[in-house]
């Protein structure tokens, strides 16, 4: 992993992450398993996250996507079932609120995720969200 100039990488036994000398990360963040797998990877800016964001299933598999702007989650957010099909998707506003729509599996799609199995259970079927939670004023409309 490499550093930005200017700063440090600060190790521990399952994660690497450059820091400034202000104690603030900047640059790229690993974390693995305890195999040696990777488990997350990202990037800050002067201490917020910044650009994309993954996480992993053991094994490599890619568990989750994010992306964020200077701190403010941005884009869209994509969870994986273990066998790599998407679960979840969620497009966030550009200002970082948490005003959110997506689509998802449904059903009993929790249960399959908790329970390892890869896919969704018979019956299970896509439904879009159409929620717009106003975190301002912490509304929830339809």
């Amino acid at each position: 992993m490499r550093c930005p100039p200017g700063t440090t990488l600060v190790t521990a036994a399952d994660r690497g992450t450059c820091t400034r000398p202000d104690g603030r990360p900047h640059g790229p963040v690993v974390e693995r398993f305890p195999d040696g797998g990777l488990r997350l990877e990202g990037s800050y800016d002067a201490g917020e996250k910044h650009g994309p964001w993954r996480t992993y299933y053991d094994g490599g598999v890619l568990r989750a996507e994010a992306h964020y702007d200077h701190g403010k989650p941005t884009g869209t957010w994509v969870e994986y079932f273990a066998d790599g099909k998407p679960a979840t998707e969620r497009a966030h506003r550009r200002d970082g609120a948490e005003s959110l729509s997506g689509r998802g599996v449904v059903g009993r799609a929790d249960v399959a995720r908790c329970s390892g199995h890869a896919e969704p259970a018979p019956g299970d079927r896509e439904q879009e969200l159409l929620v717009v939670v106003d975190a301002a004023v912490g509304a929830l409309a339809p």
